[in-house]
């Protein structure tokens, strides 16, 4: 019994070793709604990939407005995540199912410039200082839907898209300024603490972060 055990596993074994070794390796470019980048996808089974890569965007969200003598809070945002997803392949296409999970360093970057006046809370400040951030989970559970198969060796040029969805949690924001006068920092802390929670509301919608791209890949 234990001879045909073994004989079984072993073909069982030989079976995946030459299904893994069937299935390619693939780079693609992409871009989209977390910014630009590219992927390394490693076929491990006909109908199963393990997929990650790099995506980075800097955009900076609002200038500043002097056209009342006064400035609006700046604001940077910056995209960069790293997947690390399983690809699966239900019909051995190029449709496939995705989930996984993306570090997600994803940040809005908030300042002012020194001396300027900026309007806080609906009250305009003169401020030596003023910097703060939003930022969110660092570890994103991912799902998704998508087309393309980059380790598919039938074909070296491939055509990839993908629609899902990045749960990153509620941002957590930190904003901090120093008035120019001393005498009215009490005031100035306190609508300090207004903005930072309507800023909080402002960016609460990116707790589930759409995630759209397309791209082209090659099959090694």
């Amino acid at each position: 019994m234990r001879k045909w055990t073994t004989i079984v596993v072993l073909l069982i074994g030989n079976a995946v070793l030459a299904d893994m070794a069937a299935a390619g390796i693939g780079i693609s470019a992409k871009v989209g709604t977390l910014g630009y980048g590219g992927d390394i996808t490693v076929g491990l089974l006909p109908q199963l990939n393990v997929r990650s890569g790099f995506n980075t965007f800097f955009f900076e969200v609002n200038t500043n407005d002097r056209s009342e003598n006064s400035t609006k809070i700046s604001a940077d945002l910056k995209l960069q995540t790293i997947p690390i997803l399983l690809d699966w392949h239900p019909w051995a296409g190029a449709f496939r199912l995705t989930a996984g999970m993306m570090v997600n360093n994803n940040e809005l970057s908030l300042y002012a410039e020194p001396g300027d006046t900026v309007k806080i809370n609906s009250i305009e400040y003169s401020l030596q200082h003023l910097d703060g951030k939003a930022s969110f989970n660092r570890t994103a559970p991912y799902v998704g839907v998508g087309t393309g198969n980059a380790a598919n060796r039938s074909t070296r040029l491939h055509f990839s898209c993908d629609v899902g969805l990045m749960f990153q949690g509620e941002p957590k924001i930190e904003l901090r300024a120093t008035a120019s006068d001393p005498v009215i920092q009490t005031a100035l802390d306190a609508d300090i603490e207004q903005e930072r929670k309507s800023t909080e509301d402002d960016v609460s919608v990116f707790n589930i972060y759409p995630v759209i791209s397309a791209g082209v890949s090659y099959t090694f």
